[in-house]
């Protein structure tokens, strides 16, 4: 007998749902690149224990709850979903977590290998993001109502495009403590972040009668946010947050309260979360020949933000998520020392265009053998070098990239006096 061979497909796809458990094709879906994925059905058979023998001789189908998991880079578009399913509220442009203990549900579409596991009802229990080393990864637990083996979907259906986030692309990583006016950025002081969500979802309470499956939306409990942050310890101001105090714990009060906020950028796409009230539970560190790390496990806890707080005034909540993507992007200064063949800063009159697609971004004139550019956006711009007063023969710059610093580049440009 020959073994057919058949396609393989791994996949994961989320559908928002209006209705508990009742899938609607028409809303909005995301697709999701996986790195491990979990779908498998729960025990479905419980053994009665009787006294008439040491075997057990009988049982009955089980309460049919799916909780199953998956693994995933996390990129601009998941990132803003994931934290709108696990949060549960969403105002504009800004996320942050709903008082109702009734999550957003969604369809699960999963390809096992050989054949699609679609599952209804599904409520995000908890998400973890950590950032560390290459890639910000997410790691999702779910719970579902029930599932149901559908065909596999064709590839062509799906785009997974997206440029997954790094470790740069946390643009800036900003504390504030209790008496300081102003953040203060700690990007290159912290080594690896780690966030937990968790909703406690509560699927004995959706049972009801007459049907082993959940028979309402499951009801999320309380909410735990959990923060880790790895950082070095140059000033002992840790140490002392935790305390409360440069010299030891205080008698009645724990630590000082602080808001931490963090940037993600890539390119035009920019993502902000920001945490109202903060306080260091335990600062972890081992002494060791290498320099000291704090290891913070913080406690994030619900404010109501004061008005004068951008984007998050007169909102009340314990984090906030905030699509970013109409802030300004960061400016810099491009300056191009201009020298002629010999390396003689050029004392004819030159002129110099950035310019993108064709369109002129900007132009600068000069006879000083310096041109600066102020307040350029990143990107790659194409230079044209032009002179008023003699023909330029060529120049050894086409080209230049702005990447998140300002630069300072060499420029050598022939000119002649024929045209």
């Amino acid at each position: 007998m020959s073994v057919t061979r058949m396609e393989e497909l791994k996949y994961l796809r989320l559908i928002p749902e209006d209705e508990y458990a009742v899938k609607n094709e028409e809303n909005e879906s995301i697709d999701i690149d996986i790195s491990e994925m979990d779908l498998s059905p729960p025990e479905q058979f419980t053994k009665y224990e009787s006294v008439v023998s040491r075997d057990y001789q009988q049982g009955t189908a089980s309460y049919y709850v799916l909780e199953n998991s998956f693994n995933c880079n996390v990129n601009m578009d998941n990132l803003a979903f994931l934290l709108y399913a696990v949060l549960g509220n969403k105002d504009g442009n800004i996320i942050y977590g709903t008082n109702s203990s009734l999550l957003p549900s969604y369809t699960v579409q999963g390809g096992y290998g050989t054949y699609e596991k679609e599952i209804l009802g599904m409520v995000l229990d908890t998400l973890s993001l950590e950032v560390e080393s290459e890639f910000i990864t997410a790691s999702a637990e779910i719970k579902s109502k029930i599932d149901s083996k559908q065909p596999l979907k064709d590839l062509a259906e799906f785009d997974f495009d997206q440029i997954p986030l790094s470790f740069y692309h946390v643009d800036s990583v900003k504390m504030r403590r209790e008496d300081e006016q102003d953040f203060v950025e700690m990007r290159c002081k912290t080594n690896k972040i780690n966030l937990e969500i968790k909703n406690n979802v509560n699927t004995e309470d959706a049972r009801g009668m007459g049907n082993r499956f959940m028979c309402k939306t499951p009801r999320a409990a309380r909410r735990e946010l959990g923060l880790t942050l790895t950082v070095d310890d140059n000033d002992q101001k840790y140490l002392e947050m935790y305390w409360g105090s440069d010299e030891g714990p205080r008698k009645y009060l724990a630590g000082e309260e602080f808001e931490l906020m963090f940037y993600i950028r890539n390119g035009n796409r920019k993502f902000e979360l920001y945490f109202p009230k903060c306080v260091i539970r335990q600062p972890s560190a081992t002494a060791n020949n290498d320099p000291l790390k704090y290891e913070l496990s913080i406690d994030i806890m619900s404010k109501t933000v004061p008005a004068a707080v951008p984007y998050y005034g007169g909102l009340a909540g314990a984090m906030f998520a905030r699509i970013a993507d109409s802030d300004p992007n960061p400016k810099y200064d491009v300056e191009f020392n201009l020298v002629d063949e010999a390396g003689t800063s050029l004392s004819d009159s030159v002129t110099v265009k950035l310019k993108q697609n064709n369109s002129v971004v900007s132009t600068k004139t000069s006879s000083t053998g310096s041109v600066t550019f102020n307040n350029i956006e990143d990107g790659k711009y194409d230079i044209e070098v032009t002179s008023s007063s003699k023909t330029v023969e060529s120049y050894s710059l086409s080209k230049v990239l702005v990447d998140g610093a300002s630069k300072t580049r060499l420029m050598t440009v022939i000119l002649s006096d024929g045209e």
